[in-house]
């Protein structure tokens, strides 16, 4: 009995002693590490870089999320096997699981496109995506990450694609969106700040005048709006003139924004532009009912114009 018992300490004993390893799951190493950072651009780094898969690899397995994260975007960026992008999935996989933030939101991407090995499935992309801004909630800084995520969340909610759409739980995210824009923690603020900030306000607006999750309400959906044209500047050509910048760049995100802040203020060719942009999914998530919107804006707009014109 004395020995049964000891046979038990000793294994238990074994078993704590041996616990991060048994808590990680072994994604493996390339044995053609050589072949792999032959593709780096830089070969004089190529034995520093076969030295530092070694080491991630070694920390990785004793459950550094950092290491697991690093093993993932080496081999993800200079594998070219199936193999080794399977390995390199397996690694980001683990840095998630071991609650590493850039993990979780490149798996979140990952569902949300189908790439690097993912099937598409903006289900899964939901979920990752909520538990990205449960890490940001955590954090001290990053508000604005923040709000872009919550954003990304009621942008789902509201896809008319999406299997288990739900306006409610939009709206509701789109407040969050604000509420984390508008926290001070003495985050610098620059021009992509306001934009995020301006998103978050854009999304509230919209639900409160269509009544996406809420009953409509002009009076709040004006309030969100000005909120906006109080953040920025009233040069209209300013604004014109970086969206054409960014258009011209491939910054459809950014371009997006600025012909919003000019079609609000009534500019013809802007809300041309943001009927454009929502009918072909450019920098904003593709909604055929918006862009109908923007078409009947713009040709209010025109019409209005023509009227101004002949009465002149």
């Amino acid at each position: 009995m004395i020995k049964l018992k000891l046979k038990y300490i000793i294994i238990l004993l074994i078993m704590y002693s041996t616990f991060p390893y048994a808590q990680v799951k072994d994604c493996g190493l390339p044995d053609n590490l050589e072949e792999i950072f032959d593709n780096t651009p830089f070969k004089e780094f190529k034995q520093k870089n076969i030295n530092d898969a070694k080491a991630a690899y070694i920390k990785a397995k004793k459950g550094d999320a950092a290491s697991a994260y690093g093993l993932y975007a080496n081999l993800d960026i200079y594998g070219k096997t199936k193999k080794v992008k399977e390995m390199a999935k397996c690694w980001l996989m683990v840095a998630d699981e071991l609650g590493y933030p850039n993990a979780t939101i490149n798996i979140a991407i990952n569902y949300e496109r189908g790439e690097e090995g993912f099937p598409k499935d903006i289900k899964k992309s939901l979920q990752w995506h909520k538990k990205y801004f449960k890490h940001l909630s955590n954090a001290k800084y990053g508000k604005f990450e923040k709000a872009r995520i919550a954003i990304t969340i009621g942008d789902i909610y509201l896809a008319s694609d999406f299997s288990e759409r739900n306006p409610t739980k939009a709206f509701e995210w789109y407040k969050k969106a604000v509420v984390a824009a508008e926290t001070p923690t003495g985050e610098p603020f620059n021009e992509t700040s306001q934009a995020d900030k301006d998103l978050a306000y854009s999304r509230l607006a919209k639900a409160y005048q269509y009544g996406f999750g809420t009953p409509v309400n002009k009076e709040k959906a004006q309030f969100y709006f000005d909120k906006i044209v109080e953040g920025n500047d009233n040069n209209t050509t300013n604004y014109i003139i970086k969206a054409q910048e960014y258009e011209k760049n491939g910054n459809y995100t950014k371009a997006a924004h600025f012909y919003y802040l000019a079609a609000l203020r009534g500019v013809p060719s802007a809300t041309q532009k943001m009927n454009e942009f929502y009918r072909e999914g450019k920098g904003v998530a593709k909604d055929i009912d918006m862009a109908n919107e923007w078409l009947r804006i713009y040709n209010g707009t025109i019409q209005g114009k023509e009227n101004n014109e002949k009465t002149d």
